[in-house]
This record gives structure tokens, sequence and C-alpha cells, in this order.
């Protein structure tokens, strides 16, 4: 209801001229050209009147720049507005869902309001199940900036979860995401609560998954202030808020994680794997990174479509796989290292994704410290990756390489402290040595551990491939007792065909 000269927003329409209001500014920024980002052609303000109703204004920047410093409009502070237009809103960027919008001309008069009896409503953000232009959000989960070379920016994907447990994706782009790698990189354990304000709503077209991102120009980032509106989120997280038992992770990090901590990640020694013949390997190693075995360098010429190799051509470098041709230099990791634990050891094949998780540095950033090292190993490489200790997952059937090692692709890998701390934990026989008779004596919970599977496994193989030296023992094959087994009688051939007759008979009577 409007209030003696002064109207409300929702009281406007474009009839007259001679409107009034007062009203707080959320957001001021310049809005530049359609076709020429460069070019800045409108100031933009976000208003909220008393009753917390929000509307667009906008001005030709060359009025703005002709205004007193007074009277151009700042965030937070309140205005007492006269005489402007009300226009249709047909913007191509709508920061405000009212039909219309405030056009501010030579003839408007703008004036600070000082009183402090003026709502404040900044932020206004809504549970994430709402589909609206400010959301509010702990970060729970984040993937490290990606580059996107055909839009010549990068974009950072992470997820934020608000009092009610709704998760929702988000990214930023290009600068939008400075602030909040900032406080991530400070690994403080305290959550981070992060506000996008006049964020834009996507939804995947195959899907109901709804992502919020940046507008460019519009959007601005809030992350872990002192204002009222942080306090009260954090009060409604409760014990959510304290109940983080460890720091944020990636969305990877905190997948193998869960692996780990359901055991679902079978662990096994490298010695184990090279034992192995079967095809569509699963199994986890961990190992120190001994060396690097690149013949011919840790990285090549990609191109910037699909990522394959391109092969130089003159100046134009071309992909034999898409056609694509490109003049600009974009280098991908591809390193074999050799990883060794106490078993033995194996070369494994990392791709860029990897190589980035473990070195912190993309291909390009380390030319630009080493130079070009397109055939070398660049000592920057060797220094962060030698003697690092790593959990590796082995994906692909190992093949003989000319040295005859083995030789494995990696999918996933992590060096997470908390991930080698919960495998100490809920694995202590891993501590053991698998390849002493110390390990011979396996508990009945240390049985579902996936060292103690293996050790298992090896027993079977020492016991079928030696007689005991006493000849009243049993060899003891999956609980089963077979024959006593002597020198004289071959007890290997005879232990090994009484277990498997065995074994058949009590899967028959099963």
């Amino acid at each position: 209801m409007a209030e003696g000269l002064w109207s409300v927003f929702n009281d406007l329409h474009p009839a007259r001229n001679t409107w009034g209001v007062k009203a707080r500014v959320v957001r001021a920024y310049m809005q530049p050209k359609f076709d020429n980002p460069n070019e800045i052609e409108y100031f933009t303000a976000i208003l909220h009147d008393i009753s917390g109703v929000r509307i667009q204004a906008t001005m030709r920047i060359g009025i703005y720049n002709e205004l007193e410093e007074k009277k151009k409009m700042v965030e937070g502070k309140v205005y007492r507005i006269k005489d402007f237009c009300v226009m249709e809103n047909t913007t191509r960027t709508k920061t405000t869902p009212h039909e219309f919008r405030i056009l501010l001309h030579k003839q408007t008069h703008i004036l600070d309001y000082e009183k402090g009896d003026f709502p404040m409503i900044m932020y206004a953000p809504r549970d994430l199940e709402d589909i609206a232009l400010n959301v509010i959000g702990m970060v729970v989960s984040f993937q490290p900036p990606c580059n996107v070379p055909a839009l010549n920016t990068k974009r950072f994907d992470f997820k934020i979860e608000d009092t009610n447990g709704i998760q929702i994706s988000c990214n930023l782009w290009g600068d939008y995401m400075n602030e909040l790698l900032s406080v991530l990189e400070q690994e403080i354990e305290k959550p981070i609560i992060v506000i996008i304000q006049l964020g834009k709503i996507n939804r995947f077209r195959y899907s109901a998954e709804l992502k919020v991102s940046n507008t460019f120009h519009v959007s601005k980032v809030i992350v872990n202030e002192t204002q009222e509106i942080f306090q009260n989120f954090r009060q409604r997280l409760g014990d959510r808020e304290i109940a983080r038992a460890r720091q944020l992770m990636s969305d990877e990090t905190n997948e193998i994680y869960q692996d780990f901590a359901s055991g679902k990640a079978k662990v096994r020694s490298i010695k184990y794997l090279n034992g192995l013949k079967d095809k569509g390997l699963d199994y986890w190693v961990v190992g120190t990174v001994i060396d690097i075995m690149s013949p011919k360098g840790c990285w090549y010429l990609a191109c910037k479509e699909c990522y394959h190799k391109v092969y130089a051509e003159g100046d134009v470098k071309r992909c034999l796989y898409c056609g694509e041709e490109t003049v600009e230099d974009i280098l991908r990791y591809k390193i074999e290292i050799l990883v060794g634990d106490d078993s033995g050891c194996c070369t494994l094949l990392l791709w860029n994704k990897q190589c980035v998780a473990l070195l912190g540095k993309t291909a390009n950033q380390v030319k630009e410290v080493e130079g070009d090292c397109l055939n070398t190993i660049p000592k920057l490489v060797g220094d962060l990756l030698i003697d690092k200790r790593v959990f590796f997952e082995v994906i692909e059937t190992p093949n003989k390489n000319v040295n005859l090692i083995n030789h494995y692709t990696v999918g996933r890998l992590t060096f997470d402290e908390d991930i080698f701390e919960l495998y100490k934990q809920k694995y202590p026989t891993n501590n053991k040595d698998s390849n002493t008779e110390a390990t011979d004596t396996l508990t009945e919970c240390s049985m579902n551990t996936p060292i103690a599977e293996e050790i298992k496994q090896e027993k079977d193989v020492k016991g079928k491939g030696k007689c005991n030296e006493s000849p009243a023992s049993e060899a003891t094959v999956d609980g089963v007792n077979s024959e006593k087994c002597t020198d004289e009688d071959n007890g290997q051939s005879d232990a090994v065909y009484t277990s498997k007759k065995k074994k058949m008979k009590l899967r028959k009577d099963a």
C-alpha cells in the first residue's frame, strides 16, 4: 500500500511517469552490450521496497556518468527515487519476477534516505526445493576447476545443501569462482556457507535435475560472512554443522571415502595383482611412486574438442580423430610411473585427470615454469611425484611390457589423509607383512578384510605347494579338512584333489 507520496512496487504501472518510491539497493552493476561485452550500455540496480518486493531499475551509462557522486546508487543503501518511467520487463536478463522495470532518466531525482526504519532484505534466499534467484547452502562437495576451451574460461562445479538436507548442483564461471576457491584452499574445518545472489536456474533437458549458475555481470557470490542471515542459517543447521567428522572433500574423494568405509574397495598387494590373469580387475593398491617411466615425456599436444592427439601440419595442428584444426598448444598429461610396495612393483599409466589430481597443476602450467619439455620429464613433475604414497584403483587387465614389468591403467586415485587413516582403523591386520608366517593366525572378524582374503588365498597356494612338517598335521582349505599329507605319498596332488572332491560334495549336498 502506498505511503503518502511514496508508492510500493506492486502499485506501479506505465500510465504515469511521476512515481515516487523508497527502496534499498540490493545489487548494483554495469550491464555491457549484448553483442560487445567490452562496452558498457547500462547501469542496473535491483531494488526492494518496504514490503520486500523487488524490481529492476536501469539507467543509460552516459546519464549515469553525469550524476553527482552522492546520487550514484550503492549496494545496501536506501534512496528516495522520484520521477521515473515504468516499462514492461522485456530485457534479455530478467533478475526479478516483476512484470515491470524502472527506467531512470535525466529528470529523475535520487536522494538518500537516512532514517533507519527501512527493512533490509538483501538476499531473501529460499530452500533449494524452490526455484529461486537467490540460494543459500553449505558446500558439501566440489570438483577442481576445469578449463572450457570453447568459451575461453573456467568452470567450477560444486554442491550445496540447505537446512532440510536438500542438495543442488551449482557451477560458477570465470572470476565468480575466485572467492569461494580462496576459502576452500584455506582448508578451514568449519562449514562453508555460500549465497549465490541473483543466480540462474538451469534444468537439464533429459532429467529433472536443477543446477544453479551465476549470471554474468549480474550475480554476486558471498561466502562465510558475519551477517545475520549466515548466523541464522548456521543455527538452523544445528548439530549437522559440528557433525562433519572430516574436512570438505571433492566429489571423487568423497566417493572413494565411502567405498573404503563400506568395504566396497578391495585392496590388494602388487604381488597379488601380478599373479592374476583374469580380466576386468577392480582392485586398489597402495604404493609409493619410485620413478617415472615415460620415454617420450609426460604430455602430448591434444585436440581442444575431443582431447585426442593432434599432429602438426605446418603452423596448424590437425586432429585425425575429429578433423578439428587449431593453432593453440593444448597439453594433456600421459605419464607412466613405477610404483612399489613391500611385495613387488609394477608400472601404472596415468592420464590427464589423474595427473592433475596428483600434481595440482595442469600441463600448460608446468610448461610455463619448466619450458617446452615434450620429450623429457620436467624437474617439477619429478619433484611432485617421486616418493609420493598413493591409493591407486586398477581398472584394466595387466599387459607385459618390454621390461617384463606388469603394466596397468589407473581409474581413480587418492592420497587423502582421512582415507589413509580410515584404512588403518578399518583394516588393522593390513599392518602385518602378508609374506610372513605371522599372518597365518587370522581372527574370525578379520577374515572379511581385503588383505585377509588375499592372505588366505596365498595360504591355500602355499598349502598346496608343500607338505606339513608334522605327518599328523592337516591342510585346511575353506574350512574343510583334506587328507593327511606326507613326503612319501605326494601330498601336494592328493590334498588338492581331495579338497576339490569334498567341496563338490558339499555343493551337491546343499
